[in-house]
């Protein structure tokens, strides 16, 4: 990054950091009000709402709590870029980036043409990638469909599970839980996996 470009960044991200550091303050006020209302309040919904809003104002503060991280991790990343970015990694994945692309694709027209689409008698109108696996299970290359099949599956797994994270952070209406290395708490796991075994039995 260009030395002017990357001053201008570091300043805008201590700025936003300034920011969160007030509206943390600001949320902990907010609390503590809602606490003592709590006490005098006999609406249920009343308390509910308000509980909800600060809920809510919460969800939203972490969630630009761990957009600031990442983006001090990027600028990080971009100061020490001769001893830390390997160039080809970043091509690697890339590469393997437009083929899972491309697989997802496939995969989404697969799904609507042999479970969202039906003919007359309950008859999917395409097989689409069923033939596939037919065919490779009749050939000489039949020991590769189960392990194909297998690889799929974990491609949905760890698809959802990024997608869950990335989900909650964007729209917010479930509270995301996402895994840092060295950073992560414990209900974070606990609630990763039990999403996963929901994951699990679509995936099945």
């Amino acid at each position: 990054m260009d030395p002017a470009k990357f001053k201008k960044a570091k300043e805008g991200l201590a700025k936003l950091i300034a920011q969160l550091m007030k509206i943390g303050e600001e949320l902990v006020e907010q609390k503590k009000q809602h606490l003592e209302s709590e006490e005098k309040k006999k609406n249920f919904f009343s308390k509910f709402f308000d509980g909800r809003k600060i809920q809510g104002d919460q969800n939203k503060f972490e969630r630009d709590c761990e957009l600031a991280e990442i983006e001090f991790k990027k600028l990080d990343q971009i100061a020490a870029y001769n001893l830390n970015v390997e160039p080809c990694k970043f091509v690697l994945w890339l590469v393997i980036g437009i083929l899972f692309g491309i697989f997802s694709l496939v995969m989404m027209i697969h799904i609507f043409c042999n479970v969202a689409v039906f003919q007359a008698h309950n008859v999917p109108s395409d097989p689409f990638l069923n033939t596939m696996f037919f065919k490779l299970e009749d050939s000489m290359l039949s020991v590769v469909t189960i392990p194909t099949m297998i690889l799929c599956g974990y491609y949905f797994l760890l698809a959802a599970f990024k997608g869950n994270v990335k989900l909650g952070m964007r729209f917010l209406f479930v509270t995301f839980y996402p895994i840092q290395p060295k950073e992560t708490f414990v209900n974070s796991f606990f609630i990763n996996a039990i999403v996963l075994n929901l994951y699990s039995v679509a995936v099945t």
